[in-house]
Formats: structure tokens, C-alpha cells, sequence
């Protein structure tokens, strides 16, 4: 259980959405099949990212500091 909740807060850490940033058009096209693979990314050129887009519950710097 306690690992449970240390990934759960790991997650929000880790993703961009909960320090205020929107992102869209990540994940990449569906296959032939009708299958999207959300762990192959499209180009970060692709990738449209709006700082400030949705209210931020974790602070910039808390997250800078985890990405490095």
C-alpha cells in the first residue's frame, strides 16, 4: 500500500499537466490496427505545449527540481 501511494505521488510529480503546463497532440497516430502505443511519443517539434493552460497544483520549481 505504501508503495502504491509513493507511485501515485511520483506521477504527479512527474507529469507536466499537474505544474500548469497543457499539452497536446503527444501520443502518436493509431496503427492499421486501431492501437495507439502511448509509450512512442511523437517529435518534441510536434508536440504543442501551453505553459500556464491549466491551474498549476504543484510549484514549478518542485518540478523543475525532480526532472533533473
Amino acid at each position: 500500500m505504501f508503495i502504491l501511494a509513493l507511485n501515485s505521488i511520483y506521477g504527479i510529480l512527474d507529469n507536466e499537466k499537474y505544474s500548469g503546463v497543457y499539452v497536446f497532440n503527444k501520443s502518436s497516430k493509431k496503427d492499421t490496427f486501431g492501437r495507439r502505443n502511448s509509450h512512442s511519443p511523437k517529435e518534441e517539434s510536434e508536440i504543442i505545449k501551453i505553459d500556464g493552460g491549466i491551474p498549476a497544483i504543484v510549484a514549478k520549481e518542485g518540478f523543475q527540481r525532480l526532472k533533473k
